[in-house]
């Protein structure tokens, strides 16, 4: 399997965010386990949705140009960052150097 080589953490971080239940509060404050669903970083203003997480959020944005640098156009493919090895791995590099969870 694809995510086998991995920790259960990352496993379960890159499954999460495939399945659409990733630890952002969106999802969190879906299941009422945060009180907003804006990203903390942007000031409340944006919701803190998976597609924000990755390819917009201006306080990871040096993370994401070592991302592009990495993977090219590819970089803004999130199915290719949750289904292909390659993606995988650079998308589980990015989680770690954004110090989110």
């Amino acid at each position: 399997k694809l995510i086998d080589s991995y920790s259960r953490k990352q496993a379960a971080l890159v499954t999460q965010f495939r399945t659409h239940h990733a630890p952002l509060n969106q999802t969190l404050f879906r299941i009422g386990r945060a009180e907003t669903p804006a990203c903390p970083r942007c000031g409340g203003i944006t919701v803190e949705t998976i597609h924000h997480f990755i390819l917009d959020c201006p306080h990871h944005e040096h993370v994401r140009h070592a991302l592009r640098r990495t993977l090219g156009r590819k970089a803004g493919e999130i199915p290719f960052l949750l289904s292909d090895t390659t993606g995988v791995k650079e998308f589980l590099r990015y989680i770690h150097a954004t110090k989110h969870f």
